[in-house]
């Protein structure tokens, strides 16, 4: 999965819908990580307090260098 020009590997359970959404469309957007695109800055430290996943840690992580998540 290519995501920000970076590929990942994402790994979930087929039955959750969340992730099989994703898995199928092979892509992934929204207004959350339209957002945290483009608002993550350099430098900054980010939490993902979500219990799926981990895609907005990814969205966070990958637009600046020295983003800690």
């Amino acid at each position: 999965m290519i995501i920000n020009s970076l590929e990942y590997q994402i790994i979930g359970d087929p039955a959750d819908d969340y992730y099989r959404a994703f898995r199928d469309a092979n892509q992934y957007g929204d207004d959350i990580t339209e957002f945290l695109k483009s608002t993550t800055q350099p430098g900054w430290t980010c939490f993902d307090v979500g219990a799926n996943i981990g895609l907005p840690s990814i969205f966070m992580a990958s637009p600046a260098p020295n983003v800690r998540v």
